[in-house]
């Protein structure tokens, strides 16, 4: 007997091990049979083949019919058994579906999450969208496919407001995150921003909107993406400092700031990083400056200044870090992380 090679393939896929699918589908073809019978007609080793069938039987696919000469073998209604299996696997899958739900709307924020995720296909920004939960959305006619993008949040009854922006094409807001449409090089670019700053991000938000609904928001009322190119910041953060392990000390944030000044000075702008265990800034000619959250003391806003006092063993370390764009997020991330 040439056994279905596809029939045993699928059963292995359903659990099924190997000797059980064929054993099991030359029990079917046979009908009673003893274990020597389908040894010989499935190719099981004989050696084997009472185990297999053994499993057979108390996986529910097979039952034993004792007689003078021995042992026969049946194999039960595959109606039956499979619709029985089914049904279990449905149930169970179900099951595991709920408690997977459970995980992902429970789950905090990954210490690992890049702070920032980049998109550039289109197709695939619309896939976002239609399949997000959005509650606010700020939409520039500037958008080449801003009515495709209103279709999909009207129907998930999204506030939609005007954006006047030479920029920022769209901006989106959901429970979890935000998504920011800027220009790109050949076509628009969707930014993900990472669930730990959207507090913060919100907040800038909050402070944009008009009186009235339909009061455009411009580019000197949000902003908070600094206009030069977005790089990596984990690749970036390993130019700067040799040897710097992203995996393990994972990186919140990262923007260009205006100038810092105290301990460490910089009266251009300068790269600024915040990881989960230090504050590190890159000034344009080579200088690297890091402290551990650990030592600060104190932060403070200030307009467009962050003022933060670092504990030394001598004497307290002052230093202001100067940003219209990031003081309140960097401010907020400080106080609790230090």
């Amino acid at each position: 007997m040439q056994i279905n090679e596809k029939l045993v393939d699928g059963l292995i896929q359903i659990g099924f091990q190997q000797y059980q699918a064929q054993a099991y589908i030359a029990s079917v073809i046979l009908g009673d049979a003893t274990a020597y019978q389908i040894a010989k007609e499935s190719g099981v080793p004989r050696a084997k083949v009472y185990s297999v069938l053994d499993d057979l039987v108390k996986m529910g696919y097979l039952v034993k019919i004792p007689v003078k000469k021995g042992t026969l073998f049946r194999a039960l209604s595959p109606e039956k058994t499979f619709g029985k299996t089914i049904q279990e696997f449905i149930s169970n899958l179900e099951k595991v579906k709920k408690e997977l739900i459970k995980l992902e709307d429970s789950k905090e924020f990954r210490s690992t999450e890049t702070p920032v995720m980049i998109f550039n296909n289109v197709t695939y920004i619309l896939d976002i969208i239609s399949e997000g939960q959005f509650f606010e959305a700020w939409i520039s006619e500037e958008l080449n496919f801003a009515n495709e993008v209103k279709i999909l949040l009207e129907k998930q009854k999204c506030k939609i407001y005007n954006l006047q922006s030479r920029n920022i094409l769209m901006l989106i807001m959901s429970a979890k995150e935000a998504y920011i449409i800027t220009n790109g090089a050949n076509e628009p670019i969707m930014i993900k921003i990472a669930n730990k700053i959207l507090p913060q991000i919100l907040q800038i938000i909050e402070k944009t909107r008009g009186k009235k609904d339909l009061t455009p928001i411009t580019d000197e009322s949000i902003r908070i993406l600094r206009e030069a190119p977005i790089d990596n910041p984990e690749d970036r953060l390993k130019t700067i400092i040799t040897g710097f392990d992203a995996e393990n000390e994972p990186v919140l944030f990262w923007g260009r700031v205006e100038a810092v000044s105290g301990v460490f000075n910089c009266s251009k702008s300068c790269d600024c990083f915040i990881t989960d265990s230090r504050i590190i800034f890159g000034s344009f000619d080579g200088r690297i400056f890091a402290r551990s959250l650990n030592f600060i003391n104190n932060v403070k806003l200030a307009t467009n200044k962050v003022l933060v006092t670092f504990s030394s063993i001598h004497r307290e370390e002052q230093l202001a870090i100067s940003s219209s764009s990031y003081s309140i997020i960097i401010n907020n991330l400080l106080k609790k992380y230090h």
